[in-house]
């Protein structure tokens, strides 16, 4: 995850000290929050051949509590690494992803769990994609309210994307082969 991050500073000719900053670990936290969803997909498998996953040792409701607690330490070193106006977008997609990892947790079939899954990855997606948009306009010189706007329209085009899969879950397409 760093790797990219880093290359990115690199190609802007900027340094590598923006590596250990507070929007890194905050990443970092958000990485861990996905990552430890992971295993619901191939549970069977791992079960299977015995492959000691954190789903399986400890449980479904142990994972998506890790996953949340990873959440809500990257929601709260947003909060203090972000520009207070970005942060007001950011709070409504941790709002969206926590509402997905609530939806997992009381999944009871693997499509449920799929699209709980998915639509939190995707609001992640669009988290990460809000904050990038962001800090290239503000860095090509974009005034604050030009910046929120492109930031609200991003937000709401995502929200609605969710609102639509969150309301005809039957519908999503899992987008993985297994």
């Amino acid at each position: 995850m760093l790797v990219p991050y880093c290359l990115g500073i690199v190609a802007a000719s900027g340094s590598l000290h923006h590596a250990l900053s507070a929007l890194t670990f905050a990443l970092f936290l958000l990485f861990t929050a996905r990552i430890l969803l992971k295993d619901f997909r191939d549970r069977e498998g791992d079960a299977r051949y015995g492959k000691p996953t954190i789903l399986l040792r400890f449980g479904k409701t142990s994972t998506c509590a890790a996953s949340l607690c990873a959440l809500v330490a990257a929601d709260v070193v947003l909060g203090l690494a972000l520009d207070p106006r970005l942060v007001v977008f950011v709070q409504l997609f941790i709002v969206a992803i926590a509402s997905m990892l609530w939806s997992l947790w009381r999944a009871h079939d693997p499509h449920a769990e799929q699209v709980a899954i998915g639509l939190g990855a995707r609001m992640g997606n669009g988290l990460l994609l809000c904050v990038l948009a962001w800090f290239v306009l503000r860095g090509a010189g974009a005034s604050i309210s030009e910046s929120s706007a492109l930031i609200a329209v991003q937000s709401a085009l995502f929200f609605v994307s969710f609102a639509t899969l969150a309301g005809r879950p039957r519908e999503a397409v899992i987008g993985y082969k297994g």
